[in-house]
């Protein structure tokens, strides 16, 4: 809840909501009483209220959120998707935007993000494999002859420096030298079939880290 971008936000104005035992609410109603709720907290600086509500909405709708994402998106994504998804909510119950259905909201910023997670994954998957390795090269500005220092420079690149060092040295022969596959073999005194895979192996690596 200790949201260092929204803190110094000018609090809205809201009225308290109670939802407190209301057996005559729906549940899309109740959860966005709840929302009102954690408003009229935010506003009056309970934290700790705020904090109440929106747990208690958290509860009621991640359950619904979770079998959502599901059948939309990677088993290793769906709790961070989700977990995005509630935290962009929070944003806006902190703001003056007008929430009627705070349950519908939810599904909207969840499908929102499931779709801009599928269309970051497309544009990586449409990058050739050369083509990813020459982008990392052209930021490294290399200096030709100097090879010990490249691969040097290579390793202070955060997202080279997530490959494994001996699939690291293979992939700047390979793509960075653009030495052929017997050269980089030569050069380093593995077998062809060595430097192949080695080659695959830091590709997969590095299409990894962007997915992440």
């Amino acid at each position: 809840m200790n949201d260092e971008e929204l803190r110094d936000r000018p609090r809205p104005l809201a009225a308290p909501a109670s939802v407190e035992a209301n057996d005559n609410l729906s549940s899309s109603q109740r959860v966005t009483a709840l929302a009102m709720r954690a408003r009229a907290a935010w506003s009056s600086q309970d934290k700790l209220g705020e904090q109440r509500a929106f747990t208690e909405m958290i509860a009621a709708m991640e359950g619904q959120l979770l079998v959502y994402a599901r059948v939309r998106i990677g088993p290793n994504d769906v709790e961070d998707v989700v977990a995005e998804a509630f935290v962009k909510f929070l944003r806006q119950v902190r703001s003056d935007v007008r929430i009627s259905n705070a349950a519908s909201l939810l599904f909207t910023i969840l499908r929102n993000l499931i779709t801009d997670r599928h269309r970051r994954k497309e544009r990586v998957d449409s990058v050739s494999d050369h083509e990813l390795l020459s982008q990392q090269a052209n930021r490294l500005a290399p200096v030709a002859g100097a090879e010990d220092e490249v691969i040097s420079r290579i390793e202070t690149n955060w997202l080279l420096a997530q490959v494994p060092e001996a699939e690291r040295v293979v992939l700047y022969l390979r793509h960075v030298q653009d030495l052929s596959v017997e050269e980089v073999a030569t050069r380093t005194g593995l077998s062809v079939d060595q430097v192949k895979k080695r080659t695959a192996e830091g590709i997969k690596h590095l299409k990894e880290v962007l997915h992440r």
